[in-house]
């Protein structure tokens, strides 16, 4: 097992933002966190990536405890996170950002390698970043963390601001990542487009993991739709997954 998430909690100011949750991501899997607004997905992948320190539970990674790492800690052990938002530098040039996902841990410059993945980037290398559109934004968000060579790729709303069409790119690309060998953790609201890409899948709201399922069981069940999708069937599975009710 890559990853072993256990009782994990997290508190702002003493408001609970996740309560005891456990997940695991095994080597070559993507696995998605899926739920709504304030569930706990982003506080989950930020303690994961060390950017807060949780208040309760453990994290391992690869046998080993990083719960209690600095971030730069964590990215030396080949963790990298795209955090929402894509937080790139609108003043450097795609190039200058580029390196410094390489910088951060201090491996040899793999641009060549990058690049060959993201020919749109390669064409505007000495561009100025903030003259990118949504998807090339998003593309260099996630190249930069790739320079870093990371195991494990944490991917926050990956889709978030982009049209469908960008979309499905974007949901590609991480599936592309994932079959070049770096296994994903990803939180997405998109659930329709994530369960078509994910392996499994974790529910969560109100900052507890109230499902969790192979992503072809979660896409199935008529409960998640209707809840989660806004699909409602006449169909209703006995035993299928349910939501907890607010």
């Amino acid at each position: 097992m890559m990853l072993e998430v256990s009782e994990l909690c997290v508190d702002y100011g003493g408001v609970a933002a996740v309560q005891k949750i456990s997940l695991e991501v095994h080597e070559g899997e993507i696995v998605v966190l899926v739920g709504p607004n304030g569930a706990g997905k982003t506080s989950t992948i930020m303690a994961i990536s060390g950017v807060v320190r949780p208040s309760g539970g453990s994290i391992v990674l690869d046998g080993r405890r990083i719960d209690g790492l600095a971030s730069h800690q964590i990215v030396n052990l080949g963790v990298a996170q795209v955090p929402e938002g894509r937080m790139i530098f609108a003043d450097l040039t795609v190039r200058e950002n580029l390196l410094l996902g390489a910088e951060v841990v201090g491996v040899e410059p793999s641009l060549d390698e990058v690049l060959a993945r993201f020919p749109d980037l390669a064409e505007r290398l000495d561009l100025a970043a903030g003259n990118l559109s949504g998807g090339q934004l998003q593309m260099l968000a996630i190249s930069r963390a790739l320079m870093s060579r990371p195991r494990l790729l944490l991917l926050d709303e990956p889709s978030l601001g982009l049209s469908p069409k960008l979309v499905d790119e974007t949901f590609d690309l991480v599936t592309a990542v994932r079959d070049a060998s770096t296994t994903v953790l990803m939180v997405e609201q998109n659930l329709t487009g994530a369960l078509q890409i994910a392996d499994r899948a974790y529910l969560l709201e109100s900052g507890e993991i109230i499902a969790s399922d192979t992503a072809a069981a979660f896409a199935a069940d008529p409960q998640i739709a209707a809840a989660y999708l806004g699909i409602v069937s006449d169909a209703q599975v006995s035993g299928s997954i349910q939501p907890k009710e607010n």
